[in-house]
């Protein structure tokens, strides 16, 4: 088993702003940071001392940090500029299909992709009114439990088995609780949208894993606040994976019969958490689900047309000389789901 340690990675772009939280990397910490941190420096200039490029402003799209890291926010701030810069096209088109390849390799190469991940908890949550206190109504429970096996099976992230273990959001309670927001179907619903559905009261970890309370506002749609009493929502989070152990090939097991990969993860950092309409999975009592798919794939809908296009449509290699064209993990991932022929590999679609 391998322990990975990520570099706090942002969502996927098709997921919203809320979760664009990076890390703010001041004009001077850029300035300071080595030529190889830049996926662009442009000619002319000179090297100072240190070999770096001056002016600094030769110096484009910071995508590693001090370390040599790959940042994967900065990384993707990158992608989204180089298309407005005003850089000719033929240099566009380079820096896009290396920032993408370097992307593709950040995200694939540890096993299962790390950010914009959607777990739920089936039931989880209880709503709480004290009576005759002007409408006091707090939501309560867990959004994940520890230890516990459950298996994913996604479009997005592959096949294989994952479980939280305790301690695992210890820093993010400490670190970003402020920051988090409590959404209504993570901010998708059509009518309430983005809007926060109340105040964090409390959010710890207990012994059975990641327990919350929030002070609801007034104004929540009677429908869902009866569905809340009811029971009908589910319990669901946001989050990056930050650090996770992993054993591409375990042996079978009572709880692993078929020995699909497993995945630990041993810190995650969440960006927000609410209820959900728990979809009909099967043995879906039998713990996290993964909802990534449901809420990733349907903004890339006209990406995945577009691959299922090319992928009736392209039969022929490439001819020599012509350049590949940049393909995101969502084309690929659609091309590879629909061709039902091919077996695909646990992770890395």
């Amino acid at each position: 088993m391998e322990t990975i340690t990520a570099d706090a990675p942002a969502p996927s772009p098709a997921l919203d702003e809320l979760e664009l939280e990076r890390a703010v990397w001041t004009t001077a910490y850029i300035n300071d940071l080595p030529d190889s941190s830049f996926l662009y420096v442009a000619p002319g200039g000179s090297k100072d001392s240190d070999g770096k490029t001056t002016p600094r402003s030769l110096r484009s799209f910071p995508y590693k940090d001090a370390n040599g890291s790959v940042d994967l926010p900065h990384l993707r701030n990158a992608l989204s500029r180089i298309p407005q810069s005003n850089l000719p096209a033929s240099v566009k088109q380079t820096l896009t299909t290396k920032a993408q390849k370097i992307l593709d390799g950040q995200r694939s190469e540890d096993g299962p992709p790390l950010d914009g991940l959607v777990r739920a908890e089936p039931g989880g949550l209880e709503l709480r009114e004290a009576p005759g206190i002007g409408g006091d109504r707090v939501l309560a429970g867990h959004f994940a439990v520890f230890d516990q096996w459950t298996e994913v099976n996604s479009l997005y992230e592959g096949h294989f088995l994952e479980q939280v273990a305790p301690g695992a959001f210890a820093k993010t309670i400490r670190e970003n609780t402020p920051r988090m927001r409590v959404l209504f179907e993570h901010g998708k619903d059509y009518e309430l949208g983005s809007k926060p559905l109340g105040v964090i009261r409390s959010l710890e970890e207990t012994n059975v894993g990641a327990a919350y309370e929030v002070a609801l506002f007034d104004g929540i749609p009677p429908l869902v606040l009866n569905g809340l009493r009811h029971g009908q929502y589910g319990s669901s989070f946001r989050f990056s994976v930050i650090k996770q152990q992993l054993d591409r090939s375990p042996e079978a097991s009572d709880y692993n019969p078929e020995a699909l990969p497993e995945r630990r993860i041993t810190e995650a950092r969440v960006h927000e958490f609410g209820p959900v309409t728990f979809p009909a999975y099967p043995q879906a009592d039998a713990g996290l689900r993964s909802l990534t798919d449901r809420f990733w794939l349907p903004a890339n809908l006209p990406e995945l047309l577009t691959a299922r296009a090319a992928a009736l449509t392209a039969s022929e290699p490439p001819e020599e000389g012509t350049r590949e064209p940049v393909v995101s993990r969502s084309t690929r991932a659609a091309r590879d789901y629909l061709r039902p022929q091919e077996v695909r590999p646990e992770w890395a679609l």
